[in-house]
């Protein structure tokens, strides 16, 4: 017990020269006291200017970068850019079509091919127009494709895209 408070006031011993060496004191908040003197214009000596921290933006959505990518107009403008990109690659704009002309497997059925492309002149996609009696068959079939198959074939996609219609 006795080395317990030999050593608290070694502790106490030691802030105290600490505070006298700081010339601090912990009694707190100076004395303020009012002065009852005529008020005046203070002298130019007597003005202190007030030191102002420099402000920093708060940022409260969280975002980082330049300015310009928060603001909702660029995102707009960026969100149209790319729509009209993606439609000037992808959207079949322009559209041919072959001259309708006789099938050599059919008898009596005309055909004819349509072709899309974009506005860079890029085939997007083909198809072929098959033309019975008064009637006509979209088959989304390229040339090539349809010029290779047997007569059997033919008319089964003949048949199934009838029936789709």
């Amino acid at each position: 017990m006795a080395r317990l408070k030999k050593r608290r006031d070694s502790i106490d011993e030691r802030i105290r020269k600490l505070e006298e060496e700081m010339d601090l004191t912990i009694t707190g908040a100076p004395d303020t006291y009012k002065i009852d003197e005529p008020q005046s214009a203070p002298s130019p000596a007597q003005v202190i200017p007030e030191k102002r921290e420099p402000v920093v933006p708060v940022n409260y959505s969280g975002e980082s970068g330049p300015p310009f990518f928060r603001r909702r107009s660029f995102w707009i403008i960026a969100g149209v850019l790319i729509l009209v990109i993606l439609v000037l690659f992808f959207a079949p704009v322009l559209q041919f079509s072959t001259p309708v002309r006789p099938d050599n497997d059919l008898p009596g059925v005309k055909i004819s091919f349509r072709y899309y492309y974009n506005i860079f002149g890029q085939k997007q996609k083909e198809e072929t127009l098959v033309f019975i009696d008064h009637t006509k068959v979209v088959i989304l079939l390229p040339m090539h494709q349809w010029m290779n198959l047997e007569k059997e074939k033919k008319l089964m996609a003949i048949k199934h895209y009838q029936d789709q219609d």
